[in-house]
């Protein structure tokens, strides 16, 4: 099983400034930042572990925040790779496990694959 989004912008984001709801991340340095089209609405757990991250062209890079409809992930290193649009692979058979994905989330497995909502997200069956 696989779950991708699109990457709906790409930002910089100056050092010193907070992101999404509540100001939950706070840029320690100048950062870009990719806006993924699924959040917590689309089954993500609300929550993420300080540490998780997605692999996106062999990089592993860093979830700055979640919320109801957008996930933040720092692109830094990679931004001259990436464009608006490309598909960023959540989990599947070329980036992190189900089970890894889930534990980001503070989720188990079985919970992901349940929380996933068919109303928003669209599935494929490959």
């Amino acid at each position: 099983m696989t779950l991708k989004a699109w990457i709906i912008s790409i930002r910089d984001i100056p050092k010193g400034q907070y992101i999404s709801y509540a100001n939950e991340y706070f840029c320690d340095r100048d950062t870009t930042a990719a806006i993924l089209n699924i959040g917590y609405a689309d089954g993500l757990g609300c929550k993420i572990h300080k540490d998780s991250y997605l692999i996106i062209k062999d990089a592993k890079c860093p979830i700055l925040a979640i919320n109801m409809d957008y996930l933040y992930v720092d692109i830094s290193a990679i931004k001259h790779q990436l464009k608006t649009l490309d598909m960023i692979e959540l989990f599947g058979p070329n980036s992190l496990s189900l089970e890894q994905d889930a534990s980001m989330y503070n989720i188990t497995k079985d919970e992901a694959l349940t929380k996933l909502n068919a109303l928003r997200v669209k599935k494929i069956v490959c």
